[in-house]
């Protein structure tokens, strides 16, 4: 068994860096530039800022800050160590699997398992937890510690031990102070603890689960709410708060996109306005709950017919779909368009372990011995989508290096107005909150109080450019070309706002904004904006 994980690890890790080896130069610059400029002021100070700037992350961000200080601004360094530990999480996946299949079934559970890994790391939604360097490693070793602790929790309820138990716990601590995930792991441990009772193989009892497992997590979480709210003034990050988080507007759609997403490759799709078509049908509330409730409805009766049939195979592929749904329930608030956007895609990566686990041991459940041609042409035909996803990461790099590169001449000004920071790139996220920090970072530290981002924008391509800009005074009048969705974005979507020095007013359509200052324009100042792959002053 040992020389049988060898050669599975060893063989996930070479596909892995095969994959990515035309990622190497890759180093699209995204928000935890703002994190690596407080590391710079040394490990308490950018530890506690960090905390204030984020949340108590209080593994994550200094194991951030540990690689910062050995890499450096390395885009070698940064992607081999990412693909690396994305390798290591699809031999958990590889590890996860063929041990619930071998408690199951004793049959091609290592052929299945090793497919189920397979699938993960070519996954074509992967490449933003692989490639977008350094603001996801946390990330990474967040799932890495996550599915350590789904593994050890199934070897606990095969043999229960204190050591284990020890193992589960610590993890568990590791990665709430790495990422929120971590809150809903619970559920997850709840629900392969009900498939180990209804099936028998597990000598633990409700009591035990709870006051050995579920309590002592729970207590974790407590603690780190505490956190959050003494470091960042809030309870919750991401949520912000109680209301957005128990918000159920989006959940539906949401949840649908992913089953689009996972199911049906649904980006990769050569249908024209099929996105817009997908943004109609889920504009409507009610529309996105009858198509969620037919989808349950079906997927229902599928399983009744294959617990039917045989009950082991049909309860475990029911926790598998279960505890993939279960771990989308802290990204269902967030009403992602990602149907056709590749930033997003980092959301699903945890729970794609569950998904892929799923769809391999229900394609071996339905097709037998056709499965294994099947599989292959699967894995194919990711890894061929994955090349593509790709060659967008590396357009998008080559983009925001120039972009970089073209700032120079502006290093001389005092105050910098960048009108149309490329937020979004082909679907690809970077700069974003970051832009004066990139420059500070490229530039031998370069003041970033001299350079104040005005809006963010979505773009295509390289030739995307403002329609027009207007100077008059004290007012800047902005154009952007007419979309159905923003061209401009602020966290996503153009929010009109105020500062001490100016006022930024967007339309309705987020396609135009003025720029409104208080008093006479700063001495010395330049408005510049991106314009066929160059930064451009606004006369």
């Amino acid at each position: 068994m040992r020389r049988q994980n060898l050669i599975v690890f060893f063989l996930l890790t070479a596909i892995g860096f095969f994959t990515y080896k035309d990622c190497l130069n890759i180093f699209v610059p995204g928000d935890n530039y703002s994190h690596l400029l407080l590391f710079e002021k040394g490990f308490v100070a950018g530890f506690n800022e960090s905390a204030h700037f984020s949340a108590p992350y209080f593994v994550g961000l200094p194991l951030l800050q540990l690689l910062y200080k050995v890499f450096g601004m390395s885009s070698v360094c940064w992607i081999l160590t990412s693909t690396l530990l994305h390798a290591v999480n699809a031999f958990l996946v590889f590890l996860i699997a063929r041990k619930l299949l071998t408690l199951f079934f004793h049959k091609q559970e290592t052929v299945i398992a090793f497919f189920s890994a397979l699938a993960f790391l070519i996954s074509p939604y992967q490449t933003e937890y692989v490639v977008w360097m350094p603001l996801l490693f946390r990330g990474l070793f967040h799932a890495f510690v996550t599915f350590m602790g789904f593994y050890f929790f199934i070897l606990f309820l095969s043999a229960t031990s204190v050591k284990k138990l020890i193992v589960i716990q610590l993890l568990f601590l590791l990665g709430i102070f790495s990422y929120e995930f971590t809150i809903i792991c619970p559920l997850i441990y709840i629900v392969l603890f009900l498939l180990f009772r209804r099936t028998n193989k597990t000598s633990i009892s409700i009591k035990q689960l709870f006051t050995q497992v579920i309590v002592v997590q729970l207590f974790f979480i407590a603690v780190f709410f505490i956190a959050c709210k003494i470091w960042s003034g809030h309870w919750f990050w991401h949520g912000g708060t109680v209301e957005s988080i128990t918000q159920s507007t989006d959940y539906a759609k949401t949840f649908l996109k992913y089953l689009a997403k996972f199911f049906l490759f649904y980006r990769y799709l050569p249908l024209n306005n099929v996105d817009l078509f997908a943004r109609n049908i889920f504009s409507n509330y009610y529309t996105g709950i009858v198509l969620l409730v037919i989808s349950g409805a079906v997927f229902t009766l599928i399983v009744k017919r294959i617990i039917k049939s045989s009950k082991k195979y049909g309860y475990f592929l029911l926790t598998m779909f279960v505890c993939f749904t279960i771990a989308l329930l802290p990204v269902l608030p967030l009403d992602s368009s990602f149907l056709k956007y590749v930033y997003p895609d980092r959301y699903g990566y945890q729970s794609s372990a569950f998904f892929y686990i799923f769809l391999v041991s229900a394609v071996y459940f339905f097709l037998k011995k056709f499965a294994l041609p099947v599989l292959i042409g699967y894995c194919v035909l990711s890894w061929m989508l994955l090349m593509q996803t790709i060659t967008v990461w590396n357009s998008a790099n080559e983009y925001y290096t120039q972009l970089i590169q073209n700032y120079k001449p502006f290093l001389k000004y005092d105050n910098i107005y960048v009108l149309n920071v490329p937020s979004y790139y082909k679907g690809v996220a970077a700069f974003r909150s970051s832009f004066p920090e990139t420059i500070y970072m490229r530039y031998n530290k370069y003041s970033v109080e001299k350079i104040h981002v005005i809006s963010g924008t979505y773009q295509e391509s390289w030739t995307d450019t403002l329609l027009s800009v207007k100077i008059s005074d004290n007012i800047i009048e902005v154009t952007g070309p007419a979309k159905r969705t923003p061209h401009f974005c602020i966290d996503g979507w153009p929010k009109s706002y105020e500062t001490q020095e100016y006022k930024v007013i967007f339309d309705s359509t987020g396609c135009s904004y003025k720029l409104i200052f208080k008093k006479e324009v700063p001495s010395n100042a330049i408005f510049i904006y991106t314009s066929n792959g160059i930064w451009k002053k606004a006369e």
